[in-house]
C-alpha cells in the first residue's frame, strides 16, 4: 500500500487539515501528483521532492491560492504517503485506526457471546420439546412440583 497511490487522498487531507490548504487545492494537487507519477512510471514516494513542490505550485495557481510554496517538509510528505499514517489519521466511528478496530472487535465479541447464550437456550428448549413429543407427556423441571410446557413464552429476537 505504501508503494501505490491509495494514500494520496490522505496527503490532500493533511494539506487541508494541517496546512490550511483549501480542499480543492489539496485534491487537485494529489490528482496532478498521481498523473505525473503514472505518466513517468513512478510511485508517489519515488517522485523527487523538488518535483513535488513544483507540481504543488502549479496546482495552486489553478485556484489563485496565494500560498504557492508546498507547506510540508520532505519528511512530512514521505510520512503522509505511508499506510500506517493513513490508518492513524482516519479517526472516527468505524474507522480503520487501531483503537477503533479494537473497540469494534470487543463489541463483536460481546455480541457473539450473547448469541451463544441465546443459541444454548434455544437448543435446551428444542431438547425439552423433543422429550415432550417422544414421551407423550409434560416435561418436569428438576425441583419443580408441576409440569412445565415445552415452550415457555419468551419473545424471540429478530
Amino acid at each position: 500500500m505504501d508503494a501505490d497511490y491509495s494514500t494520496t487522498t490522505e496527503l490532500a487531507d493533511i494539506l487541508q487539515r494541517d496546512s490550511d490548504a483549501p480542499f480543492r487545492v489539496g485534491h487537485h494537487f494529489a490528482s496532478d501528483l498521481v498523473t505525473f507519477g503514472r505518466a513517468n512510471k513512478m510511485k508517489p514516494a519515488d517522485i523527487p521532492f523538488d518535483k513535488v513542490r513544483e507540481i504543488y505550485a502549479e496546482a495552486v495557481k489553478t485556484f489563485n491560492f496565494p500560498k504557492t510554496e508546498f507547506p510540508l517538509s520532505q519528511a512530512q510528505y514521505r510520512k503522509s504517503l505511508t499506510a500506517k499514517n493513513m490508518l492513524a489519521s482516519s479517526l472516527g466511528l468505524g474507522g480503520p485506526q487501531e483503537s477503533e478496530v479494537k473497540r469494534m472487535l470487543a463489541q463483536t465479541q460481546k455480541n457473539l457471546e450473547a448469541d451463544h447464550g441465546w443459541l444454548a437456550e434455544r437448543r435446551l428448549r428444542l431438547a425439552r420439546a423433543g422429550l415432550f413429543l417422544s414421551g407423550g407427556g409434560s416435561v418436569v423441571e428438576p425441583g419443580s412440583p408441576k409440569p412445565s410446557p415445552p415452550f415457555p413464552s419468551a419473545p424471540c429476537p429478530t
